[in-house]
Formats: structure tokens, C-alpha cells, sequence
């Protein structure tokens, strides 16, 4: 009668007249690029030995079952072969198309020349390869996860991103972000109001806040003019800007307005001609037709007064040159 074993590895195998046994599970796979599907087989090493631990060696008949129950009685996969030792005592198997779910608990049932050796707990362990391609879901990474110089792809993200650092900007893709509209080198937003230094956006499209004695905003231009333009639709209604001698300009649509500041005073220019039409001294001199007023009002040209009287002089006294 064969009498049953214990587990690999536990006290019983001191107490029974047995050949020593080395027992590997190894779920074997290739080790090709391609990564192909891991094979359904079991490869067994095992070591033969007496009563005593001595290495025996020749030809035995083995038998490898393996059941779903310690007691080696259920049996879901038998295996029978005769196989010689090599001259250490080793024989080297593969047990093939096993087909097992791994489900439940299995024992690997070893019998040599009709006698149970030992029954054995076997399980699943996959062996780790580097493939090409491998499918995750719902993976939850708990330390960091280092890609070296590697590439991340992905067509969605999920998350703040507020720990990302070192990020190129000029590879970023912003007409992917729904609110922002790119065209070429142009980027437009069609709706809503921006505003810079404050959180009211009630106060236009465009708000500038600050709270400092430096630039509110600076507008810069490389050209000697620069305009800002204002329009209703695509008519200009106006210009105001600078032109090419750093004087500050304005341009109506019925013709320019210009306030040249001088060193020597104010010269107002209005119409399409350029000429001027009235000057203010920084004494206060105002000239009309001259740029250079003597007096307190210096009128150059012909003038009219629709009244029934004036007044001329400080006692109402004509006194005329």
C-alpha cells in the first residue's frame, strides 16, 4: 500500500521511506519579442534519492496527477511515463496541455514505479517578460512611476496636472481645449470678457487692474507710428495713437484731429490738410492762423463778431492800429 505525503518542505518527509523530491512550477513562456501567449504546461524537476538521501539513478516509471484534493483522489490531469535520470538523479519533464483554470487549490500527485512519493500544493506564478505592447485597466500606482526618456501617450487626461513641471509649451496643442479657438499662429476666444489683476469681469471685455506706480498697460510698436484702432463692425470710426515725430495723434472718420505738445506750447490741427489751425503758447498766448501769437489773442486772418457790442479796452476805449 503507498503511503500518502505531506507537503513539500514540511516534518513528514523525515518520517517515511522516500526518494528526495525537488518540485519547480514553472508556467513556462517565450522569451521572443513577440511576446507570444504563454504556454499551458507545467515543468517538473525532480531528484531521486533512498531511504538514506543517496542519489539512486536508472529508469522508473513515474506517474504525475494532479487533484483537487490532498488525499490525491480527485484527479483532473494524469500523466504516465518512463524516463531515465541523469547521473545525478534528475529527470527533467514537461507536463503538457494541463488545461488548468487555477480556480482552486491543486496538488501535483508524484508516483514512481507504482508507489506515491509525495503530494505537493502547486500554483500559478506568471513569469515577467518584457513585451512590445501590454494592455492595463484600472491600474492604481502607489509609489512613482519613472519612464526615463520615454514617450507617455494617451488620448485623454484625467486630473489637476498641477504637479507637472518642466513642460514645453511651444508642444502644447491648445485647439484641443474647447475654449480657446488656434488658427495658424492665431488664437481667438469668441465669447466672454479677460481681465488681468482683478476677478470682477463686469467692467468690459478688456480689464487692466493693478495697485503699483509702474505701467498700468504698455502697448508697443517697432514701427514710428502706432494706432489703436476702433471700429464699429469693420468701419474705422477712429484712431488715436502717435505719429513718426512722437507727437499724440487722433484720426475721425470725417477727417484728423492732432495735438502736437511742443516744447513751445499746443498746436491743435483739425481737418485733412495738416495745417494749423490754433496754437497755445506755454505763456498762454493763443494764436488762430499763426503759430507764434504776440499777444494774448493773435488772430491771423479775418474775423467776424455777430454782436451789437463789444467792449475794447479796459474803459471801453477803440484804440485801433
Amino acid at each position: 500500500m503507498a503511503k500518502k505525503r505531506g507537503v513539500i518542505g514540511c516534518p513528514k518527509l523525515n518520517k517515511i521511506n522516500l526518494v528526495f523530491f525537488v518540485f519547480f512550477v514553472i508556467v513556462f513562456g517565450t522569451f521572443f519579442v513577440s511576446a507570444a501567449s504563454i504556454l499551458d504546461q507545467l515543468h517538473l524537476n525532480i531528484q531521486t534519492t533512498d531511504i538514506s538521501g543517496n542519489v539512486v539513478t536508472g529508469t522508473f516509471s513515474f506517474v504525475f496527477n494532479i487533484s483537487t484534493t490532498s488525499d490525491c483522489l480527485n484527479v483532473v490531469y494524469s500523466n504516465s511515463t518512463s524516463l531515465t535520470t541523469d547521473s545525478r538523479g534528475i529527470i527533467s519533464y514537461y507536463l503538457q496541455n494541463t488545461d488548468l483554470s487555477y480556480d482552486s487549490q491543486y496538488y501535483l500527485c508524484y508516483y514512481r514505479n507504482g508507489v506515491l512519493i509525495d503530494n505537493a500544493k502547486i500554483a500559478r506564478t506568471p513569469y515577467s517578460f518584457t513585451a512590445q505592447n501590454t494592455t492595463l485597466s484600472g491600474m492604481s500606482i502607489d509609489t512613482n512611476l519613472n519612464m526615463g526618456s520615454y514617450n507617455a501617450t494617451a488620448t485623454y487626461y484625467f486630473g489637476s496636472g498641477k504637479y507637472l513641471t518642466d513642460i514645453d509649451t511651444s508642444a502644447l496643442n491648445l485647439s484641443q481645449i474647447n475654449y480657446w479657438t488656434k488658427s495658424g499662429n492665431d488664437l481667438y476666444y469668441n465669447s466672454g470678457n479677460v481681465v488681468i489683476g482683478t476677478t470682477n469681469t463686469s467692467l468690459g471685455k478688456l480689464v487692466v487692474s493693478a495697485t503699483t506706480l509702474n505701467d498700468l498697460l504698455t502697448l508697443q510698436n517697432t514701427n514710428a507710428y502706432g494706432w489703436l484702432s476702433f471700429r464699429e463692425s469693420s468701419t474705422v470710426r477712429t484712431y488715436f495713437g502717435y505719429d513718426g515725430g512722437g507727437n499724440i495723434a487722433t484720426n475721425t472718420l470725417a477727417g484728423s484731429t492732432v495735438l502736437r505738445a511742443l516744447t513751445t506750447g499746443l498746436h491743435l490741427i483739425v481737418g485733412s490738410d495738416a495745417i494749423n489751425g490754433m496754437t497755445i503758447l506755454n505763456g498762454g498766448n493763443v494764436g488762430i492762423g499763426t503759430t507764434a501769437p504776440n499777444y494774448t489773442l493773435d488772430v491771423n486772418g479775418n474775423f467776424s463778431i455777430k454782436t451789437t457790442s463789444f467792449l475794447i479796452g479796459g474803459n471801453g476805449d477803440v484804440n485801433v492800429y
